[in-house]
């Protein structure tokens, strides 16, 4: 199912944040089409904080695997497995659903994906794969530890 299984079940759950209220439903689909037509990094961040700031309910994982499909080299895919991977892989405890913490996530992301660019794709979905992988217990890092090093925060 992937990135749709959300959208199956988050209506059976009504979240009435985004599928009961015009005013947040109009707020994403303007939101899709800025990041749609967004041509710089800066301005798919800027939109990201934008929706975070509106506190929209039930506009998570789902919504950044989305961004993904739009923007696959600047916005990692997302979703638990992805999450619980990172956090293993990195000794982090990146929460699901905050996004904020998916902003500190996608950074980790696009320096580790640079540091192993001759490995990877420029795509973030060979790097999403790896992850889910991880946080499906299918790859389990050396002694189960964290192997990869986080940049330094300053």
């Amino acid at each position: 199912m992937g990135v749709a299984h959300p959208f199956y079940w988050k209506p059976k759950l009504r979240i009435p944040d985004i599928y009961e209220n015009d005013v947040n439903k109009r707020a994403f689909g303007q939101f899709l089409q800025n990041c749609l037509t967004a041509t710089r990094e800066e301005q798919l961040l800027r939109e990201v904080i934008l929706l975070d700031e509106k506190r929209i309910k039930g506009l998570g994982p789902a919504v950044a695997s989305i961004l993904y499909f739009l923007h696959p080299t600047l916005v990692p895919p997302c979703n638990t497995a992805i999450v619980s991977g990172f956090n293993k892989l990195f000794n982090e405890k990146v929460k699901l659903g905050s996004w904020k913490e998916y902003l500190r996530m996608r950074e980790v992301i696009l320096h580790t994906n640079h540091k192993f660019r001759s490995h990877l794709s420029t795509d973030l979905g060979a790097m999403g794969g790896l992850l889910f992988d991880v946080g499906d217990m299918k790859l389990l890092p050396p002694g189960g530890r964290p192997c990869l090093q986080r940049r330094q925060r300053r």
